[in-house]
């Protein structure tokens, strides 16, 4: 018994030496300089979702003797079941880091997991509720993404901070981005993630009359059938009825083998087909994601 013990202590050691010299090789690389010696303000979301990452900060907290704890909301156990809902979470979370990006410049104000105290020992991811916002800024630009609400069905019951309602049954958009100059509101840009391939979000050959399909009048009408009283200060009913607050509806969806490009619908319907899928190059989305902005701010 003793000798199998020491057998198992001796195969530890060789372990631990193997770490320790591959972490010597990382720590010798020339980007690990830049590197800085000072520990992050907020909780990366990919540490949330992921549970390699969560093992590899759990390892971290060990190393550095930190006594804090990270857990998810006990919600978050059923959306692993759904993959549309999973992809749903993973494309708000790419929203949020989209508007960060340096290509686009907001920064985070607050909202969500950035309200959680960064001396806490004890972080409890909250739950991402319809309705959760957080609040964004750039210079006098202010925009909040909203995730998942419910939109009201008439006018009295919007406020300036929730500008917009409807007249169609098509009424909870996954996400959505109200833009304010100053605290005058200017637009909104819609959002809904669909996790299937594109020829069952958009199809070109139905757009005649009656021929489309749900999808494609869901996100029609997300563009056509929305109003905001407080949109440029318009107070005057007629006024603002004949204005459209929703500058663009953007379909999201993941890459296929069958996806072919349809005719653009941007043009004609204020609809944007756009592909993100994990682990490929984003560049496009950022991108789209400051033009669509600079859109609603140059309307304005």
């Amino acid at each position: 018994l003793k000798s199998k013990v020491l057998d198992e202590l001796l195969n530890y050691e060789k372990f631990v030496k193997r770490v320790r010299s591959d972490c010597s090789l990382v720590l010798q690389k020339e980007w690990m300089e830049e590197v800085r010696n000072t520990a992050p303000m907020s909780i990366p979301h990919s540490l949330n979702f992921d549970p390699r990452y969560r093992r590899l900060f759990s390892l971290y907290r060990t190393l550095k003797s930190e006594d804090i704890s990270v857990s998810l909301d006990t919600n978050y156990d059923y959306y692993w079941k759904r993959t549309d809902l999973l992809y749903e979470i993973w494309g708000f979370l790419q929203l949020i880091n989209g508007l960060q990006h340096e290509s686009v410049g907001f920064e985070v104000i607050k909202g969500w997991v950035f309200d959680i105290s960064s001396n806490s020992k004890s972080i409890q991811v909250p739950f991402l509720e319809p309705g959760t916002t957080i609040e964004f800024k750039k210079e006098n630009i202010r925009l909040n993404l909203v995730y998942d609400e419910t939109l009201p069905f008439k006018k009295e019951a919007t406020t300036l901070n929730r500008p917009v309602f409807t007249n169609s049954n098509r009424n909870r958009p996954d996400a959505r981005i109200d833009l304010y100059e100053s605290d005058e509101y200017i637009g909104t840009i819609m959002f809904d993630f669909k996790y299937r391939p594109l020829r069952f979000v958009w199809d070109s050959a139905k757009l005649r009359g009656s021929s489309k399909t749900d999808t494609m009048q869901q996100l029609i009408s997300y563009r056509d059938n929305i109003y905001s009283p407080f949109l440029y200060r318009h107070e005057d009913d007629i006024q603002w009825q004949n204005l459209r607050p929703v500058h663009e509806v953007w379909a999201i969806y993941p890459s296929h083998e069958d996806n072919i490009d349809p005719k653009n619908p941007l043009d004609d319907f204020r609809v944007r087909l756009m592909e993100l899928t994990p682990l490929k190059s984003q560049d496009l989305f950022y991108q789209s994601i400051a033009e669509a902005i600079q859109k609603v701010i140059d309307a304005y």
